[in-house]
């Protein structure tokens, strides 16, 4: 653990599988050239820091305070925020194969900085049991890893491409999409894509199988968009007495056309009020009630 890391002018680093850890409150600037090589190779700041000079391209940079870079470094491996970790000042740019990871104690309110609206991380993990909350609508292209903790999106759009997959929702790890913000796929076709949606204590995805795709073919308005209330569906007869505490929201991009499509949707039995026998599915659309049968 050094407090100074100084590349001078000419001069050359390659880091290989080696480890460089920055003390809290340390600095590393780069003037030289410094290959961050692959694999195991990283620049850990152990607290708080700073990174300077020219503008400095890393495998992995792990970081457990607030770091404050003078030029954008580039990532192309892991950026992981750790307790306390936050980016400040400059964003983060991204490689082809990047990932973001929000462990314990790390930034809980997403910024541009670690997370450019731009130029988002190819993946994303969420380890993090204080949640993530969005502060604008992000993307993301590969996998989204939900191990412990929430993605609260409230009022942005999170957009899932094409390519994206998802792993490990559950109750205690999910897209918490209760508010106005949706939890959006885009479909590069037909097929089955299961919404790792809920309110942030209990765990009711929403899996869309487009059975034939019509318009849908993979560009950027090629979008579903789920969320959900933990009410039944407004406008339903105040008489009924059985019904679920909780309805879904699911809308095709208005370019959308010439699709079918089947839908399961997954409540808990806390959402259950009166005879859970007597419950059926209805859809509101355009106005227009729809019932089973």
């Amino acid at each position: 653990t050094i407090l100074t890391y100084t590349l001078a002018s000419g001069s050359t680093v390659n880091l290989g599988n080696n480890i460089i850890t920055i003390a809290n409150g340390g600095s590393f600037t780069n003037n030289g050239t410094f290959n961050a090589g692959t694999g195991t190779g990283t620049v850990v700041f152990a607290g708080s820091g700073t990174l300077g000079g020219s503008s400095t391209t890393f495998n992995n940079l792990s970081v457990s305070g607030a770091l404050t870079v003078s030029t954008s470094p580039t990532v192309n491996g892991t950026l992981t925020l750790n307790n306390g970790g936050s980016i400040i000042s400059n964003p983060i740019i991204y490689g082809a194969s990047s990932t973001l990871i929000y462990n314990p104690g790390g930034e809980i309110t997403s910024t541009n900085n670690e997370w450019p609206t731009s130029n988002s991380p190819l993946n994303v993990t969420v380890q993090n049991t204080s949640n993530v909350t969005l502060n604008d609508a992000k993307t993301i292209n590969g996998l989204l890893t939900l191990t412990s903790g929430d993605l609260i999106i409230g009022s942005n759009n999170l957009t899932l491409g094409s390519s994206a997959t998802v792993s490990s929702a559950s109750a205690s790890s999910h897209i918490n999409a209760s508010s106005s913000g949706e939890a959006r796929k885009i479909y590069g076709g037909s097929g089955s894509f299961t919404f790792p949606v809920g309110d942030g204590t209990n765990y009711t995805p929403a899996t869309v199988n487009f059975t034939s795709a019509g318009s849908f073919n993979g560009e950027t308005n090629d979008y579903l968009g789920v969320r959900l209330k933990t009410s039944k569906v407004t406008g339903m007869n105040s008489n009924n007495s059985n019904y679920i505490s909780r309805s879904w929201f699911i809308e095709p991009h208005n370019s959308a056309s010439g699709f079918t499509y089947t839908v399961n949707l997954s409540y808990t039995q806390s959402d259950v009020v009166g005879t859970e026998g007597e419950i059926r599915p209805v859809k509101l659309s355009s106005g227009v009630w729809q019932y089973p049968g």
